[in-house]
């Protein structure tokens, strides 16, 4: 095959992100893997893209970004980055709204403290990256992190969705035997105690399965 980027030369490799073929001259070695030139210049340019432009020193306010600090996510918007921006102020707005169900108040309130704590501090933390031009408005690692731990965040999903089928269920058990009988079976306590069984036994069983696909990865290599 002849290199994409030189007519009648013989290609030698094939680029390991795009797979055309690429002749010794238009090889790039990176840890073991062949890149051609056209790959690392787009890879470039998308990065300089993401980075937001940066004006005078003036530009960003410190005292503003202190102000905005106080609301997640008006701050990052304040400096041009809003996808981070809204995710904060979705995130942080949708912990307020969980909050309504009461079985839910003490974590969606716990929940909206942290996002705030973290957006406070993080905004001082961007506004330094932003003056020296090295902030990007990307949220990709923030999504990297769930996909990693997709597990945990379904079981924190299933959790939520219970305790909020859980009140709707004891309203209606309210309505029917009285609120005296429903004291008295202590429904809620019985639902944490198995949402917490489940969780430790789901846990377990993911330990267990990691465990022996590490002893089978072991013995394959020493085979």
């Amino acid at each position: 095959m002849d290199c994409k980027n030189h007519y009648g030369r013989a290609g030698l490799n094939t680029c390991s992100k795009c797979g055309d073929w690429i002749c010794e001259e238009c090889v790039v070695h990176i840890e073991g893997r062949n890149i051609c030139k056209n790959c690392i210049q787009s890879y470039v340019r998308a990065g300089e893209e993401k980075t937001v432009p940066i004006g005078p020193r003036g530009s960003v306010n410190g005292f503003m970004v202190f102000i905005f600090s106080f609301l997640p996510g008006a701050a990052h918007m304040y400096m041009g980055l809003s996808k981070i921006g809204l995710m904060l102020l979705s995130l942080f707005m949708g912990s307020c709204v969980m909050a309504q169900f009461y079985t839910l108040t003490p974590f969606a309130l716990t929940a909206a403290g942290i996002v705030w704590i973290y957006s406070f501090f993080d905004a001082r933390n961007t506004k330094h990256k932003v003056l020296r031009g090295e902030a990007k408005d990307d949220i990709t690692p923030y999504v990297e992190y769930v996909k990693k731990n997709k597990g945990v965040f379904a079981i924190l999903c299933i959790i939520i969705g219970a305790m909020i089928g859980f009140q709707e269920f004891s309203r209606i058990i309210e309505r029917i035997v009285g609120r005296g009988f429903f004291g008295w079976l202590r429904l809620d306590q019985v639902l944490f105690a198995a949402l917490f069984i489940l969780g430790g036994l789901w846990l377990i069983a993911t330990n267990r399965k990691g465990s022996g696909e590490e002893e089978i990865d072991t013995r394959n290599k020493v085979n």
